[in-house]
């Protein structure tokens, strides 16, 4: 092989690699990002978000979700204000500062440490947990 191909050859697989980075930075972009730069999860609407604020919620049937999903001891605890984490919020500290799109977002996107939740639960019962979040925090 030509030491020019060798060089050639080189170039083409970093280009490859610095690609395939870009791609994958990219992807794990949650895209979040509101007017202030963070990525908290409030500022941009979900695909879902207005299907879901469009519905009324039962914030009784949300206090089973939250209690099963959001309630565990590694997350928000089952008062909501025990973090199971030193990056876990107090809601009693977040939630009365928020509108309910804002907090169907978070629950919807995540927000800094929180993974999304809920992706494949129905409209309804997001809407139970937005009304059970607000209602009781």
């Amino acid at each position: 092989m030509r030491p020019g191909s060798m060089r050639a050859m080189f170039d083409l697989r970093f280009l490859r690699v610095a690609t395939l980075m870009l791609t994958v930075a990219a992807a794990c972009d949650k895209g979040g990002d509101d007017e202030d730069g963070d990525d908290d999860g409030g500022g941009t609407d979900n695909a879902r978000t207005e299907a879901v604020l469009a519905l009324t919620g039962d914030a009784a049937a949300g206090m089973a979700t939250f209690t099963s999903v959001c309630g565990i001891s590694t997350c928000h605890g089952a008062d909501g204000n025990t973090p199971g984490t030193a990056d876990t919020k107090r809601l009693s500290d977040v939630v009365p500062t928020m509108s309910d799109r804002e907090l169907c977002n978070v629950i919807l996107n995540g927000q800094e440490a929180m993974p999304p939740q809920l992706g494949t639960s129905s409209d309804q019962d997001v809407a139970d947990v937005v009304a059970y979040v607000l209602e009781t925090f």
